[in-house]
């Protein structure tokens, strides 16, 4: 009988000693999970592109950073930007406004002059 009460109280023991260590595993991360980014949409002048670590350099305000670049379409559209290019851009950042990656950045349209009118000779 008192082998048995042995076990036993071990095994409540083993129990209650794991059991708050279960519950701090799983709110560990909670916090940073669920934390919320917001859009800020910009314009600015690549200064340069890296397509293989899929970052991006861009002047805006004056300013330069370099941020990753995550999604698709905006990967898919450093290949085609080059240093000078100006773009319109998507930065996500957090509730502190820390940038954490660009969302999307393209060409900014009208800023090229293109000769698309002939004159008519008469």
């Amino acid at each position: 009988m008192k082998r048995l009460s042995l076990v036993l109280a071990l095994a409540v023991a083993a129990y209650v000693a794991s059991a708050p260590l279960a519950s701090a595993a799983t709110t560990h991360h909670t916090k940073s999970s669920t934390a919320k980014l917001h859009a800020i949409k910009a314009d600015g002048e690549v200064v340069s592109v890296d397509a293989t670590a899929k970052t991006a350099t861009v002047k805006v305000g004056g300013e330069e950073m370099t941020h990753p670049v995550k999604g698709a379409a905006a990967v898919a559209e450093l290949s085609k930007l080059k240093a000078g290019d100006k773009v319109h851009l998507t930065v996500m950042a957090n509730a502190a406004n820390e940038h954490q990656y660009i969302s999307s950045i393209r060409p900014a349209t009208g800023t090229t002059k293109t000769a698309t009118s002939k004159k008519k000779s008469y």
